[in-house]
């Protein structure tokens, strides 16, 4: 088993000792629907490899712990720990500090920092309970969530943290609680990470009611914590109201694709497998239609950028388009995957070629109009002989003249640069242009 069931059979120490000497994650999942999610290579990308077939229809992965995502991560205290503004240093905290026991109450809290980061954990709450309740003659300080949300990290246990004599999954609850009540006014974001936390501690004592209430208020909180919405679903579909959980999920997997493989790798949710295959199905087509889109659009607007010309002056000579040919190539192979994770890259990298075009043509425009401005400045000398030139002579250079002056038009046009810009090469302009003219008469004049 990879992720905590609640009411398993295995108590919530029990699963915490029996991890705390692996070095890598293990989980099986369905081949089915691991094969519409990623394929072998893209799981890599994830830090997650395929092992081995453990029947016909099931397939064992193991992630690697070190370079998890938050989305494989959550409920591990070594993350909660750096969620948000907990990791303040000392220095900016006792600038906020109103009163000398507040400093005090601070500099107690970032010994207990320093002991939970050397895995001190009695220590570090011997420290935590002197910076919210004081000690001595100092008074402590009460109202800093991020106090209690230090002490629910500690209660809550980890891996490394698995023993009963620190663990304590009510405390933990109650402190994240209170972490979330008085963080909720000033810092919103980090009251809703602590809501979340409860709630995974409610779920670890078994208690959904709480654990749905309380992950329901982290992702109002939060809209965009794509973790609540995953614990919202794990928790319904524990509790059998699937139709609840499917659109939570969905969401959840919007938000960020790593839940999809958690999802179908979590025995909260394979009792629905077939329903999770379908929702990730669906989410896999909707991300097809929109790579498949993206590719074609992007494949015709590489090719009209690179046959980008104004009068004489063509983008290639100015602009490289390699990087951005090399990414479309990326493109239309992940595609080709037929996977979720296949099309999200294809899009993403669709998105970032059109980005690259876009540059490329505001560097040829910058490029080629800077070098059509200096052919002006070489004409100007030609220009002013004119009258002194045959007319067949003169009328070449004015030809050229020409052909450059309309594409600095063309570029200024284009590109609608800005109008003090504009101003200025209009009056640049207008000169050359009545130059042209006082030398065509010059040249029609009898002499």
């Amino acid at each position: 088993m990879s992720y905590y069931v609640s009411e398993s059979g295995l108590s919530y120490f029990d699963y915490l000792q029996a991890k705390s000497f692996e070095n890598s994650f293990k989980t099986e999942i369905s081949k089915r629907t691991r094969s519409i999610i990623a394929s072998n290579e893209e799981l890599q990308q994830q830090h997650i490899a395929a092992m081995e077939s453990v029947s016909s229809g099931i397939e064992r992965l193991s992630f690697d712990i070190q370079e998890l995502t938050v989305a494989f991560q959550w409920g591990f205290s070594e993350l909660l720990a750096t969620v948000g503004r907990v990791n303040d240093t000392l220095a900016s905290l006792v600038k906020i500090a109103k009163t000398p026991a507040q400093v005090w109450a601070y500099e107690q809290f970032e010994i207990a920092r320093d002991a939970f980061r050397q895995e001190l954990y009695q220590e570090a709450l011997e420290s935590l309970d002197r910076a919210i309740n004081g000690y001595s003659s100092n008074t402590g300080h009460k109202l800093e969530y991020r106090f209690h949300y230090l002490l629910g990290t500690i209660r809550l246990g980890s891996f490394q943290n698995s023993s009963p004599a620190i663990v304590n999954l009510a405390e933990a609850e109650n402190a994240f609680q209170s972490a979330a009540r008085y963080a909720r006014r000033d810092y919103p974001t980090e009251a809703g990470h602590a809501l979340l936390a409860a709630g995974w501690a409610a779920y670890c004592q078994g208690k959904m009611m709480e654990a749905a209430r309380h992950t329901e208020e982290a992702a109002q909180l939060v809209p965009q914590l794509g973790e609540a919405y995953f614990q919202l679903a794990k928790i319904q579909f524990h509790i059998g109201e699937p139709d609840s959980a499917l659109p939570n999920l969905g969401r959840a997997i919007k938000l960020d694709r790593a839940y999809s493989i958690r999802a179908a790798s979590d025995d909260d949710f394979k009792r629905y497998e077939a329903k999770i295959h379908a929702l990730i199905d669906e989410l896999r087509q909707s991300a097809q239609q929109e790579a498949e889109a993206l590719l074609v659009a992007t494949e015709r607007q590489t090719i009209e950028t690179e046959k980008r010309q104004v009068q004489e002056f063509s983008l290639p000579k100015y602009v490289g388009l390699d990087s951005a040919k090399h990414d479309l190539l990326e493109a239309t192979s992940a595609a080709r995957h037929n996977t979720y994770f296949g099309y999200l890259d294809s899009a993403t990298l669709c998105l970032r070629v059109r980005q690259q075009l876009q540059h490329a043509l505001a560097q040829f425009t910058e490029r080629a109009n800077a070098d059509a401005l200096q052919q002006i400045t070489r004409l100007d000398d030609r220009i002013n002989t004119v009258r002194t030139r045959n007319a067949g002579g003169g009328w070449v250079a004015m030809g050229w003249l020409g052909v450059i002056l309309s594409f600095v038009l063309g570029c200024q046009s284009y590109n609608r640069v800005s109008k003090a810009n504009d101003q200025q090469k209009q009056i640049r302009l207008d000169a050359a242009y009545k130059q042209m003219a006082e030398g065509a008469r010059d040249m029609i004049r009898p002499n």
